[in-house]
């Protein structure tokens, strides 16, 4: 089985970055895998709940960057693999993210239903949601080592997909919230 390829065509979108001052070993471990993930996902000030749910193994035939797996069929044991293909792990997730809306003056809570995997070959990691009102999310993160690799630039890009009625909302609050979230992750260090 070959990997669905991205077919939304986004209609927001945010890329944000931060310098971590870590070997790659100890960022991976935090930002790289499902070890650090709940602590990430509550490192948001959108993030108001968070439950971890099953985890399994998808086989994956192109570039993480490239492609949706949220929902892939999980892989069997026993099921031969294609050709080029490898097994990455992922994590399912609810969360619950409250929005603030008219300046503050309102919140709405939205449900997110989601899939983290990742890659630790290549080092990165794929993030993707569904939610209510037709809100659709993918998040894809990077890792390169700098300054002889004593730090960690982390790279993180947002693309989704939500009715037209609500793209100024979430594409602003997406803008805002998202650099926030990507500049706190060296408080986890």
């Amino acid at each position: 089985m070959s990997n669905s390829q991205k077919t939304f065509s986004p209609n927001f979108f945010a890329e944000n970055s931060v310098t971590i001052d870590q070997p790659i070993s100890k960022v991976l471990e935090v930002l790289g895998d499902s070890t650090g993930f709940e602590r990430v996902t509550r490192l948001s000030g959108l993030c108001t709940g968070f439950e971890l749910l099953e985890r399994d193994e998808v086989a994956l035939s192109a570039p993480l960057s490239e492609v949706t797996l949220r929902f892939e069929a999980a892989h069997n044991l026993g099921d031969e693999l294609q050709p080029g293909a490898r097994l990455v792990p992922r994590q399912h997730f609810q969360l619950e993210e409250t929005i603030p809306l008219a300046f503050g003056w309102f919140n709405s809570k939205v449900k997110l239903c989601g899939t983290f995997s990742w890659d630790p070959e290549n080092r990165n990691v794929l993030y993707e949601s569904t939610g209510g009102q037709g809100i659709r999310i993918w998040r894809f993160r990077t890792f390169e080592e700098v300054e002889e690799g004593k730090k960690v630039k982390v790279r993180e890009r947002i693309e989704g997909v939500c009715p037209a009625w609500l793209k100024w909302i979430v594409q602003s609050t997406t803008t805002v919230k998202h650099k926030a979230h990507v500049d706190a992750y060296p408080k986890l260090f």
